[in-house]
């Protein structure tokens, strides 16, 4: 789902004639740290909500390329650069809403 979304639909939507390709990219803060191995980009399935005057995020649960029950519960993709590590609850992190 993921290599879909990063790149069959980027593909699609050029074929399709559309000017934008990709989906727009938001900050949000983190409700709960998080560990982040620095020199690789990651992708986490995450909720996103807006509570307290901000937008708050959290993963939904285990990551694992088998367990499709987090893409469902999710909303966006949490984007982890590669020059970041570890993740504090509050720092903010790029989002990309499905």
């Amino acid at each position: 789902m993921l290599t879909f979304m990063l790149f069959v639909r980027p593909a699609i939507h050029k074929l399709a004639g559309r000017r934008r390709l990709f989906p727009e990219v938001y900050e949000a803060c983190r409700d709960r740290d998080d560990a982040q191995e620095k020199g690789r980009r990651e992708f986490k399935r995450g909720v996103v909500r807006f509570r307290d005057g901000r937008w708050r995020l959290r993963t939904t649960g285990p990551q694992g390329s088998g367990i499709l029950s987090s893409m469902v519960a999710g909303n966006c993709l949490i984007v982890l650069e590669e020059e970041r590590g570890d993740v504090a609850a509050g720092e903010t992190v790029l989002v990309e809403p499905f």
